[in-house]
């Protein structure tokens, strides 16, 4: 490596010791040094000092983007409670099956409750918890008691003093 050219140095001495942190503070908020950083400033004020409809344009670039950003955000926000709905009712039909007496075919268990019982004993409290089960939906309690009777006289889970178990 050879040694740094003294010719391209530029002391720069600041207003204060604090306004020096907040430049650092915003240089490593960039992740790039400190020189870097200034000099990007500097780069930026004189492009827009030389081109003053290159500026605008940046602007108003900046502000249709900030504004997109806003929508996307928004339409995320929307899909994200469309898909907790869809789950909630794929969920609710799945229960379905353990609730209604006469049902005939698959019924395809939780793998939530599986893996909940597979960690070690939990309590059914703490089950309910783990699996956002409000404590008063009593037809999503019945539809977990379902399954985990029925995982029971299949040999699959135990009930213990510390609550439900994998068989061994």
């Amino acid at each position: 490596m050879g040694k740094p050219d003294r010719k391209r140095y530029i002391w720069l001495y600041c207003h204060s010791v604090e306004d020096k942190k907040r430049y650092q503070e915003l240089a490593d908020a960039a992740e790039v040094p400190l020189s870097k950083y200034l000099l990007g400033i500097i780069d930026d004020a004189l492009a827009a000092r030389e081109n003053p409809e290159n500026r605008v344009a940046t602007v108003k670039e900046f502000d249709f983007l900030k504004e997109e950003n806003k929508k996307l955000r928004e339409d995320l926000r929307l899909r994200g409670m469309l898909i907790e709905r869809l789950e909630a009712e794929n969920k609710r039909q799945k229960e379905e099956a353990f609730l209604n007496p006469s049902f005939i075919g698959f019924r395809d268990y939780d793998p939530e409750i599986v893996e909940a019982i597979k960690n070690g004993p939990i309590r059914t409290p703490r089950l309910l918890e783990k699996l956002n089960i409000d404590p008063g939906d009593l037809e999503r309690i019945e539809a977990l008691s379902r399954q985990l009777e029925n995982l029971e006289a299949h040999g699959l889970v135990e009930r213990s003093s510390n609550g439900w178990m994998w068989a061994k």
